[in-house]
C-alpha cells in the first residue's frame, strides 16, 4: 500500500503497519524541552491478536526514563502506565541521541478516550510524558 509500511515475519504470523509521512520527515514532530517526539499510530497483528496503538517517539542527549503518559482532552484525563509490562523502550543512536520510544495500547477501555478524542478534534489535546528524569508537557 503506498504511505504505509509493512513489517514483520510472514512465517511467525506477524505483520505491523506504519503511517510513512508520520514516522519520517517534519510532519508528526513536536518540540518537547530539549528534545523532540513524533506521534505514530500503528497497527500489529498475529496470529494471537490484534493490536492498536499510538507510537510516541522521544529524542534527546539523555534518557528520561519515561513510564506514564498522561493524555488530557476537554476535561477528561486517560492514564497509561508501565504496569506488568513496560511501555518504554531505550535505544541509543550512533550519534549519542537517546531515542525512548513509548507505545500506547489501545484497547477497549480506550474507546472512550478515542471517542473523546474525536469529539474535541479541534481543540488542543495535553500529553504529559513522565520519568524518573523529569517530565514532558507536549
Amino acid at each position: 500500500m503506498e504511505g504505509i509500511s509493512l513489517t514483520g515475519e510472514d512465517a511467525a504470523g506477524e505483520a505491523y503497519a506504519m503511517v510513512d509521512a508520520l514516522a519520517s520527515g517534519a510532519d508528526g514532530l513536536i518540540s518537547a524541552g530539549n528534545g523532540t517526539v513524533r506521534v505514530i499510530p500503528a497497527v500489529g497483528t498475529n496470529e494471537d491478536m490484534d493490536l492498536f496503538g499510538l507510537v510516541l517517539d522521544y529524542r534527546e542527549s539523555e534518557a528520561r526514563g519515561f513510564d506514564q503518559v498522561i493524555v488530557v482532552i476537554g476535561d477528561n484525563q486517560y492514564f497509561f502506565s508501565s504496569g506488568t509490562s513496560p511501555i518504554c523502550q531505550q535505544t541509543q543512536l550512533p550519534d549519542g541521541t537517546v531515542c525512548e520510544t513509548l507505545t500506547l495500547l489501545l484497547d477497549g477501555d480506550s474507546i472512550r478516550m478515542v471517542e473523546d478524542l474525536k469529539d474535541h478534534r479541534d481543540e488542543a489535546v495535553q500529553v504529559v510524558l513522565v520519568g524518573s528524569g523529569g517530565h514532558h508537557t507536549l
